[in-house]
């Protein structure tokens, strides 16, 4: 962005804020130079995340306890889904975990954007910061819903084994999946506003075509290409396989990681083109 002096009505200069023409390449260099900025932002959101709360950050604990309750009622008790030795509780947070940190980066990417219009329209930082700092609060939520995880896992009698330890990768690797359809979603929604009316809807659905509440090998042969089209897929079961035991899904993970970049790639030059008229929207 450049200043470009001019001169009002009443004589008085005005400065007017124009982005310079400029490649994707140079924007990301702007970016690794505002690291601290990075961190500003990833700070501010998670004291904006419990701030003036009555539970303040026990709603990390409270959140996902629900929904392993919900889960828990609807797909043991009433729908009778076998998990094997494996409790229906601890089946499903070992699902939910990964989830949770998936659509909740996912989804503050997409409106940070839109959350934070009265800085974008008064003065010049890499855009991009927004939505790549998106994750920092559910990171928080993510890391107590695994020691939930691990606590029930001892409280049940089911120590876990040396593949516990890749359990943090497989969930790193959730975020990176929320973070680049965040980047996708957060230019998406800024030029169409009907998106983030669809969003609900859409993480709702994107939740019940991913082995959260059920294991992949429940899913019928003719809908398999649904796991298949899933990036997230191969990411929920290796974190539960990792927790609990299991084959992991190498496999399905590569491919998982060959697309999540691909999709990062198309989220950044698509970025890249709206970036300059993202001011002009407010």
């Amino acid at each position: 962005m450049k200043p470009t002096p001019q001169t009002s009505s009443d004589d008085r200069p005005v400065i007017i804020i124009e982005p310079t023409s400029g490649s994707l390449r140079r924007e990301l260099t702007e970016l690794l130079r505002a690291y601290r900025l990075f961190f500003f932002f990833t700070a501010r959101d998670i004291r904006i995340r419990y701030k003036q709360t009555f539970l303040g950050i026990a709603w990390a604990l409270v959140q996902p306890l629900g929904t392993v309750v919900a889960l828990t009622f609807v797909f043991s008790y009433l729908a009778k889904l076998d998990t094997g030795e494996t409790s229906y509780p601890l089946f499903s947070i070992t699902g939910l975990v990964p989830w949770a940190f998936f659509a909740a980066t996912a989804n503050r990417g997409a409106h940070s954007l839109l959350s934070n219009g009265h800085l974008l329209s008064r003065i010049y930082f890499p855009r991009l910061i927004l939505p790549l700092s998106a994750g920092g609060a559910p990171a928080i939520d993510a890391l107590v819903a695994l020691f939930i995880a691990l606590t029930m896992m001892l409280y049940t009698g089911v120590p876990p084994g040396i593949t516990a330890l890749l359990a943090p990768l497989f969930l790193l690797g959730a975020g990176f999946i929320g973070v680049a359809v965040g980047i996708v979603l957060s230019a998406a929604v800024v030029k169409v506003r009907d998106v983030r009316n669809v969003l609900p809807l859409g993480f709702q659905l994107w939740m019940f075509m991913t082995p959260v509440a059920y294991a992949t090998s429940m899913v019928p042969d003719q809908f398999g290409w649904i796991m298949a089209l899933n990036p997230l897929a191969p990411v929920v079961e290796a974190f539960r396989a990792a927790l609990l035991g299991g084959a992991i899904p190498w496999i399905g993970l590569a491919s998982s990681a060959t697309f999540t970049l691909g999709l990062l790639v198309v989220g950044l030059w698509i970025f890249h083109r709206a970036a300059s008229r993202f001011a002009d929207i407010w």
